[in-house]
């Protein structure tokens, strides 16, 4: 054994690193960076961990778990997925933090890369609407400006959101992200989209409002579109999907859809209709935008009674203003469902890349779904006390999980437990 171990110290760095990216359980990876300086130290690098995780590869992130929140309360709560990066028990938002009692009654937004966005309740009446993003690898909390009125007096209604990483800028060509501004401990972007509450307005208009972190306010809001066309509001869940290298959000009414497209890296906005070749797919349950294993969109249909989902993918896309967009059926899973019956569905939750799908009947069961086997299981238990909306997936990346875990930073704000 002695004479093995001597061997392998003796390899060069090179043929142990490629030794490494053939480790294919990260907790047997995270556990060998434990085992020794030297293991750590070629882990950690961000080459290594770009080669073992490329950017758009299925297997780069993982369900770290779903954030709801306490029905008697409203505070929002964690639920660990198993073998979660972030905490093996249920816990409470604010607990993640020091003197954070603000986050107690926060709502729960959207979530990307391990950033979760949350709103801030409002203390007194008239407050303007307020914004955090909470590091949940880094255990950083940073509170944004208030969100810009419409005009004086009158603010957004917030319909739609998203939260865009260092990484998401990266993947637009960009060789790094700019620094942030002082006060906050990351770059990051925070893009929303609100309607006009005004009565009085004949026609429903939407705007965008941006806010970066190296940046000291929001932008000014400008409007995306009119509610023309009969563009209705947004469907399913307010916050966007990522896909090559913009925001993507789901419109829809009774006889069409649409994608919201705003650019990462220009801000640009865009509307595509999508042309879905078939007679009417969806019915009493809106579709779930989300991301296909090659990085395309995807739209995830659960039929009523809970037996199958249907996945539609994009297919050919004429993007620009008044772009189109060719969808086809191309997968159905026959869902593996539990000893009781499902008497219809009304809510379903997943991540951008995740094979779990969270789904609800009217009487409050909750099951999860594996979207690649089909496999259903009865969540009542992880998730009791817990409302089912709204529901925010916790998605992280794993060279971002090891590099807040393994990395060189002599604070680690965030409580973690053995991978």
């Amino acid at each position: 054994m002695e004479t093995a171990a001597a061997t392998a110290i003796a390899l060069p760095d090179d043929l142990v690193r490629e030794i490494l990216l053939r480790v294919a359980d990260p907790t047997a990876l995270f556990r060998l960076a434990m085992a020794c300086k030297r293991l750590r130290a070629l882990i950690v690098d961000p080459s290594f961990l770009r080669r073992r995780w490329p950017e758009d590869s299925p297997n780069s992130s993982t369900l770290a778990g779903f954030f709801a929140a306490l029905t008697r309360c409203g505070r929002a709560v964690f639920v660990p997925a198993p073998r979660s990066p972030i905490s093996s028990s249920r816990r409470f938002l604010s607990s993640f933090y020091e003197a954070a009692g603000f986050l107690d009654n926060a709502v729960l937004l959207t979530s990307r890369r391990g950033l979760l966005l949350v709103r801030i309740s409002q203390r007194h009446c008239g407050e303007p609407n307020q914004l955090a993003v909470c590091n949940m690898l880094a255990g950083t909390c940073d509170v944004l400006p208030p969100l810009p009125p419409l005009k004086p007096n009158v603010d957004l209604i917030i319909s739609g959101f998203t939260v865009l990483t260092a990484a998401d800028w990266c993947s637009t060509g960009r060789r790094r992200p700019p620094s942030p501004a002082p006060g906050y401990s990351s770059f990051f972007k925070v893009l929303i989209h609100g309607v006009n509450p005004n009565d009085d307005v004949p026609e429903q208009r939407y705007y965008l409002s941006m806010f970066s972190s190296d940046e000291p306010s929001w932008t000014s809001p400008r409007e995306c579109f009119n509610h023309n066309d009969d563009i209705g509001n947004a469907h399913g869940r307010g916050s966007a999907v990522v896909s090559r290298d913009a925001a993507h959000w789901l419109f829809g009414c009774t006889s069409n859809y649409y994608t919201l497209n705003v650019s990462i890296g220009t801000g640009r906005v865009s509307l595509t209709k999508l042309l879905i070749r078939s007679s009417p797919p969806f019915n009493t349950l809106a579709p779930q935008l989300s991301i296909a294993a090659d990085g395309t969109l995807a739209l995830l249909h659960l039929r009523p009674q809970g037996n199958h989902i249907d996945i539609w993918t994009c297919q050919e896309t004429k993007i620009g203003d008044g772009g189109t967009a060719e969808w086809h059926l191309t997968r159905t899973l026959e869902l593996k469902r539990p000893k009781q019956n499902l008497n219809g569905t009304f809510s379903i939750c997943v991540g951008e890349r995740s094979d779990t799908l969270l789904f609800a009947d009217p009487f409050l069961s909750l099951h999860v779904a594996n979207l690649q086997t089909g496999a259903t299981e009865d969540a009542r238990q992880q998730f009791e006390g817990l409302g089912c909306e709204p529901t925010v997936p916790l998605m992280v990346d794993w060279p971002s999980v090891f590099m807040s875990r393994l990395g060189d930073s002599s604070e680690k704000r965030c409580v973690w437990y053995q991978l």
